[in-house]
């Protein structure tokens, strides 16, 4: 168990260093400042400059996977921007639903996770972090599902547990049914 420790943290200090100095895998800049240099301020009542507003995603994610995500993420971005109940959401995490979806960062799952979480699942986010894994089977859903899935997960990044991590908070089942009804999916 100690070395498994010492070596998951060498890899979280690797992958804290290489997104907050400025490079992402794949060699893009992430850098907050830039980025909000070139990026409008947007608030999540107004739907001015929306469209200038794109995913963060891997490089290696497969085309259609991307394909897919993007329709999905505009559609997310369409309902947390006009549902007000799809805000709410978000509101009650004290998080700005599209904030949270421009900050999130979006990577293709790896065949460990294909053969474990995206068994049961299309996507997986950890509690308050910002990298979402894409699962494979999100090809096959319609742009709608996508975009419950991408609100589902980037809930998570703002902060919302899940059971049985918490087993006090909502079921997946419970978070999409409430997604799918607050954002209109």
């Amino acid at each position: 168990m100690g070395t498994r420790f010492v070596v998951l943290a060498m890899i979280c200090g690797s992958l804290y260093s290489v997104f907050w100095t400025g490079h992402a895998l794949g060699g893009e800049p992430l850098d907050a400042v830039a980025a909000a240099d070139r990026s409008p301020i947007v608030d999540s009542t107004s739907t001015v400059a929306l469209g200038s507003i794109e995913p963060w995603i891997h490089p290696s994610m497969p085309s259609l996977l991307e394909k897919k995500l993007r329709a999905g993420f505009d559609i997310a971005l369409q309902r947390v921007t006009e549902v007000q109940s799809c805000s709410d959401l978000f509101a009650k995490l004290r998080a700005d639903g599209v904030e949270t979806l421009k900050t999130g960062l979006y990577f293709p799952a790896s065949p460990a996770r294909e053969t474990s979480v995206c068994r049961r699942s299309m996507a997986q986010t950890f509690v308050g972090d910002a990298p979402t894994w894409i699962c494979r089977r999100m090809e096959s859903s319609s742009d709608e599902k996508a975009a419950m899935v991408i609100i589902h997960e980037a809930l998570h990044h703002s902060g919302l547990t899940e059971k049985p991590r918490d087993r006090r908070a909502m079921s997946s089942g419970a978070i999409n049914v409430m997604v799918s009804k607050d954002c209109d999916l």
